[in-house]
């Protein structure tokens, strides 16, 4: 009877176990899908409104940093929006599409993400560019959704 209650015991701990993977593997799903919308909320907002409509989405918090491309050292919050709003009325059109992205849970609070975006932009003269870029970052969770709360674009073409 004891060898029964010992194999009932482990197959009890088994099974919790399991269902503890399963819940962390549903909510990792979960936040890797919210991640990957409000990344392509993200660029759909740029493309309709511009590049200041990205706004929404960033941490503006004193842990905000970003490397954008061509800079070697973190900008923050202050200078990253100064610059948007400077930059915002030389682009008639910008659209980003996500050609790859990669998002890995850190808590149910935090992601970092990775990927490829090609960006097109077309200024007030008609003249039109296509780059593509690398941006790593970390999204944090706070009560109105997901912001960006740091990362690195470089320019890789």
């Amino acid at each position: 009877m004891k060898q029964y209650s010992f194999l009932l015991i482990g197959f009890i701990l088994f099974s919790s176990c399991r269902q503890a993977e399963k819940t962390k593997t549903d909510a990792d799903s979960n936040i890797v899908q919210q991640v990957k919308s409000t990344l392509e909320e993200i660029s759909d907002a740029i493309k309709m409104h511009g590049i200041t409509a990205e706004f929404k989405w960033i941490d503006s918090s004193a842990d905000f940093f970003w490397v954008p491309p061509g800079f070697e050292s973190p900008l923050s919050y202050d200078s990253v929006a100064k610059i948007m709003r400077s930059n915002s009325g030389r682009f008639k059109q910008v659209e980003e599409k996500w050609d790859l992205l990669e998002i890995q849970p850190l808590g149910s609070d935090h992601a970092v993400f990775t990927g490829r975006i090609t960006s097109r932009t077309v200024d007030t003269a008609n003249h039109s560019q296509e780059h593509q870029v690398v941006e790593t970052g970390i999204m944090i969770r706070k009560g109105d959704g997901w912001k960006l709360h740091c990362g690195h674009t470089s320019l890789i073409k």
